[in-house]
């Protein structure tokens, strides 16, 4: 018979407290639960002893049911391998244990700060391979080329160092189950290509680590300086790829300018930039050579000087070395006609407070009804209001509270024009 001890973790941390050890023994089972990004649930291991997780007898299985449930080791300025006995949640019969040999130790932020924090969850979705960490993007949306959902083990971890100024250097290994790397759901995958990536604000790509062909990536050197949270095992010929920060398109000074940033690339050869009167049919309009290889951001930008008299869709489509393609992003652009964007017409001022309120001085020629758009980077719609304008000065107000800080354009169209302009939304 099992012994099972299962941790229903609400609003309670488990501290271990005054340089014990936690022991799990005879196959126990210690199992968090319950956890959310509002309240997190952690299992505290409060001493930096390597040994201060112990597993005895017959073994132990430590598993996290998701990302906000956590095992938190105050490793503070420890060395040494601290080894976490975790095993699958969606199999208790698979041990994957995962272990980070601290090589060198970090610089706390303050006394007794530094902590390592441990968690892993199966997918449940394979194809989409969701559900995915808080922040990074879903793999499915970086197209249908080299990096998808196929390519990934069907689980997610988090190893996450914090309370540091300085992390501590890791040489991190994971051990993955058979159903992780399972054909059906994983047809690009050889499991000896497999190595670890991760994800910094942009997939990294940098891989990392061997596989020994069977259930073990070891030899994850990041560093200290690129030790990051998110990690997922890839598929190394196809690591994830390059990934688009901003596409979006305006009108200024009579043309449509289009400009896009990506945070990485892999190999890329080329950007094709299309426009179309409708989201099915586009035609080429440029071809922009890529940087190729980086993994620092990378801006570009093209003016489209012909005026169809239309509202135009483009789309931004990348080109690998090896020819294949992806569909980067599409946007809608307003017709320029009659779009203005000198400063002494539209004025956005008062953008850096903490009530997320910005003022908005307007001067018309004649009393309009107009629709205010604030669109993020990425050409989303993120708010949008109908205001009334006169003849001569107008103050507005627009509350954009909830919305995150960042780069904004804000588009205002009525029956006597229309206006854009850019400004940047702080609540510092």
């Amino acid at each position: 018979m099992k012994n099972i001890l299962t941790i229903l973790l609400l609003l309670s941390v488990i501290n271990i407290v005054g340089q014990a050890r936690l022991v799990i023994n005879q196959n126990s089972y210690l199992v968090i639960n319950n956890g959310s990004s509002s309240t997190p649930s952690f299992v505290v291991l409060d001493n930096s002893a390597t040994d201060a997780l112990t597993v005895a007898g017959s073994g132990a299985n430590l598993i996290s049911k998701g990302e906000f449930n956590q095992l938190k080791w105050n490793v503070q300025t420890g060395t040494g391998v601290y080894s976490v006995p975790l095993t699958a949640d969606n199999d208790v019969s698979k041990k994957i244990p995962v272990s980070v040999n601290i090589t060198s130790a970090g610089t706390e932020s303050g006394a007794g700060t530094g902590n390592l924090r441990f968690a892993q969850w199966a997918v449940t979705t394979p194809a989409t391979h969701a559900p995915f960490p808080t922040g990074a993007p879903a793999p499915t949306s970086l197209g249908s080329g080299p990096g998808t959902a196929s390519d990934l083990a069907d689980r997610w971890w988090i190893i996450d160092a914090q309370g540091y100024s300085t992390k501590p250097t890791p040489d991190i290994t994971f051990k993955f189950a058979d159903i992780d790397v399972d054909v059906t759901d994983n047809p690009g995958m050889t499991v000896a290509n497999l190595k670890a990536q991760q994800y910094d604000n942009g997939w990294n790509l940098v891989t990392y680590g061997t596989s020994n062909g069977t259930d073990e990536v070891s030899g994850i050197t990041p560093g200290a300086g690129s030790f990051n949270r998110i990690w997922v095992l890839v598929e190394s010929s196809t690591p994830l790829p390059i990934e688009l920060a901003y596409f979006k398109g305006y009108c200024k000074g009579g043309k449509v300018k289009l400009a896009w940033e990506t945070a990485t690339e892999l190999n890329t050869l080329k950007f094709i930039v299309q426009k179309g009167i409708s989201i099915e049919s586009f035609e080429n309009i440029a071809t922009i050579p890529a940087y190729g290889t980086s993994s620092t951001p990378k801006k570009y930008d093209f003016n489209d000087y012909f005026d169809n008299g239309n509202s135009n869709y483009y789309r931004l489509i990348s080109e690998d070395k090896d020819g294949s393609s992806t569909i980067e992003s599409t946007i809608f652009v307003q017709k320029c006609e009659n779009m203005t964007t000198e400063d002494n017409l539209l004025q956005v001022t008062h953008a850096y407070n903490k009530n997320q309120i910005i003022n908005v001085s307007i001067n018309g020629t004649q009393s309009d009804n107009i629709t205010a758009l604030v669109y993020d980077a990425m050409g989303r719609v993120v708010e949008k209001d109908n205001l009334v304008t006169f003849e001569g000065e107008n103050n507005l107000s627009l509350d954009l509270t909830g919305i995150a800080n960042g780069i904004y354009f804000l588009y205002m169209e009525g029956e006597n024009g229309a206006y854009t302009k850019k400004f940047y939304l702080s609540d510092k």
